[in-house]
């Protein structure tokens, strides 16, 4: 999935509170991935919506 230079701060700040919310030593290798589609889901989201000027 390809970022809009406006998409790539939301999208590292929702990774990273992810992680660190869910991050545990006893946690599997897959909460990156996971961090990541629902970062994803959450851009391709706010693409439906129109955004309003001002």
């Amino acid at each position: 999935m390809d970022l809009y230079k406006d998409e790539v701060l939301f999208w590292d700040e929702f990774v990273l509170r992810y992680l660190h919310r869910e991050y545990s030593g006893l946690a599997s290798v897959d909460y990156l991935q996971g961090a990541a589609y629902l970062a994803d889901q959450m851009i391709l989201e706010r693409r439906k919506r129109t955004v309003l000027e001002g």
